[in-house]
């Protein structure tokens, strides 16, 4: 299957909020990315974060089928080069089309989903403090509490003092079968409730643009579909 055969099967969404997070997006449906550099001064952060992503989607746009896997080698690569401050740092979610399959690599703590019209399922353990306290099976009123402040707080960055490794980031392959949708959100409290409420896949997307809770949420995410 060619690349031009793939772009017929692909249909991809995506919302970018305004918030303090200053997520970038760059969707080219074959291939794309949501990231966030971690700095102190957003300015620069939104520089390096530009920086960071045309270079990994320049990278990844060249990879050929037999080279899947190399996208955590880029991403660690590209991260070191283009990082300007020692403590700051990349977190995101790459996405690249293959013949079979949707190769999906995150660091940080976008929830990634995978589904259908029976409903939603996370695929990937996320890198954040809210995830690592549910890891550990003690849930009471307090602990709730730090799961949902903590839900947007990372344990692992790309390309700081102490950035993460090549094992360190998380790597699926999902199979490339029609009516599958695959969501990238930058909110697990939106991502956990289309999973409770078994949202179809075909509703993904409209899920999260009508989502208005009163608390603070972020809707930045991409909708990824198989038609």
């Amino acid at each position: 299957m060619d690349k031009e055969q793939r772009k017929q099967r692909i249909v991809t969404h995506s919302i970018v909020e305004k918030t303090i997070r200053r997520w970038i997006v760059v969707n080219m449906a074959e291939h794309g990315i949501v990231v966030r550099a971690i700095y102190g001064n957003m300015w620069t952060g939104r520089h390096a974060g530009l920086a960071f992503a045309s270079r990994v989607l320049q990278e990844v746009s060249w990879l050929e089928s037999h080279e899947r896997g190399q996208t955590p080698r880029i991403l660690i690569d590209t991260a070191r080069a283009t990082n300007v401050e020692p403590q700051g740092g990349f977190i995101c979610t790459t996405w690249q089309c293959f013949p079979d399959s949707i190769e999906i690599c995150s660091v940080g703590t976008n929830t990634v989903l995978v589904g259908d019209a029976n409903g939603m399922q996370e695929v990937l353990v996320r890198h954040s403090i809210d995830e690592a306290i549910k890891q550990d099976g003690i849930i009471n009123d307090e602990r709730q509490k730090a799961i949902r402040f903590h839900r947007f707080t990372t344990t692992h960055v790309l390309g700081g003092e102490k950035g993460c490794t090549i094992e360190d980031i998380r790597v699926v392959q999902i199979p490339l079968v029609q009516d599958t949708v695959i969501g990238i959100l930058g909110d697990n409290v939106i991502a956990s409730e289309a999973v409770r409420q078994k949202i179809p896949g075909s509703q993904l997307f409209s899920f999260i643009q009508d989502w208005t809770p009163i608390e603070r949420v972020e809707r930045t995410s991409v909708v990824i579909s198989v038609a």
